[in-house]
């Protein structure tokens, strides 16, 4: 194993469980097939989990502009910046905003509207 925390985290099970397990309860002797474990549902479990966090949150974003690349005060270089706002998706939400489409309605409300 690795001396780094880091490192040997990232190889931990997690919880995952291999094979048969044996366990014995009131004097009897029972045997569990563990589910199988596959790349899919490694996956899917991150992605569930990811889904969960999104979902608990109210996401707001702050964008940082460079006035140039230098940061030097008092120089503003247009194409630098023209460059970092399209980058970050802004130029594209004004075209579509200005295009009259609304900007991140909530399924629900979208539902509501348009049934």
């Amino acid at each position: 194993g690795s001396s780094k925390a880091f490192v040997r985290d990232r190889f931990l099970e997690h919880g995952r469980i291999f094979g048969t397990q044996t366990s014995v309860s009131s004097g009897r002797v029972s045997i569990m097939r563990a589910k199988s474990y596959s790349v899919s549902s490694e996956f899917r479990q991150q992605l569930r989990t990811l889904m969960e966090g999104i979902r608990s949150t109210q996401p707001h974003f702050v964008r940082c502009i460079k006035p140039n690349v230098r940061s030097a005060p008092g120089i503003f270089d247009r194409r630098s910046v023209v460059e970092q706002l399209r980058y970050q998706g802004v130029l594209e939400a004004i075209r579509v905003s200005r295009a009259g489409f609304p900007v991140r309605v909530r399924h629900r409300e979208a539902v509501l509207d348009y049934r």
